[in-house]
């Protein structure tokens, strides 16, 4: 999927923890799928998520301060132009085919 309009998506994180649910852009549903061999019946396309890495200090196991990076999530974003595509393998009955509806969640 392409973002052609002329507006962007951004969803910037606090600076303590938080737990976001709410980063689907579209959800494609294939309505005649089986769900068969634990496959999928829908998806939902994402927005990218922007990673920063963060410096930390700590002691480590043998008493000693030291510094590390670890990578954390910033926020998720879906700028102009930009394009997000996924897979996804949906089983149908013998002789259907594929019957989807796309969503937005925006």
């Amino acid at each position: 999927m392409k973002n052609t309009s002329d507006k962007s998506y951004n969803i910037r994180l606090m600076s303590f923890s938080q737990i976001v649910t709410n980063i689907g852009i579209v959800e494609l549903n294939c309505i005649n799928a089986t769900g068969a061999k634990l496959l999928s019946k829908k998806i939902q396309l994402k927005m990218k998520a922007q990673i920063i890495n963060v410096t930390y200090s700590a002691y480590d196991k043998s008493g000693k301060f030291t510094n590390s990076i670890i990578p954390v999530t910033g926020s998720y974003y879906f700028d102009i132009g930009n394009t997000i595509s996924d897979d996804a393998i949906f089983i149908v009955p013998k002789g259907e085919k594929h019957d989807a509806t796309v969503r937005s969640l925006k």
